[in-house]
């Protein structure tokens, strides 16, 4: 994950789950057919060629594939370490809605998203 947002330095911390031991902490999901749903959905939307434009290759490395199909999962955690917010996909292209992200980044007094 690093190789991909280093240069871009996010104002906030980012957790990369190469093992899928947060994933199973969680209870994330693993779905042969929201991977498939959310790979058509960013053909459609161009989204791999505009990956390949700024540089991110969408060739999955060699090796062992057990958590290819993986849903993406997005959790927003307060200073404490409290998720205050999940989200948990039922497509590979789906992420938490950016209205959520920006809400709770206003605070407890910003926010009226719940967990």
């Amino acid at each position: 994950m690093n190789q991909y947002v280093s240069n871009r330095k996010p104002p906030f911390a980012l957790l990369s789950d190469p093992d899928g031991k947060a994933y199973e902490m969680y209870e994330c999901q693993v779905s042969n057919t929201g991977t498939c749903l959310g790979l058509i959905a960013a053909q459609i939307r161009g989204d791999f060629k505009r990956a390949r434009k700024v540089g991110i290759s969408q060739v999955a490395p060699i090796g062992d594939t057990s958590l290819a199909n993986r849903m993406p999962a997005d959790f927003l955690v307060d200073e404490g370490g409290l998720v205050r917010d999940a989200f948990y996909a039922k497509r590979a292209h789906e992420h938490i809605p950016f209205n959520r992200v920006v809400a709770f980044s206003r605070g407890p007094g910003g926010t009226d998203v719940g967990v």
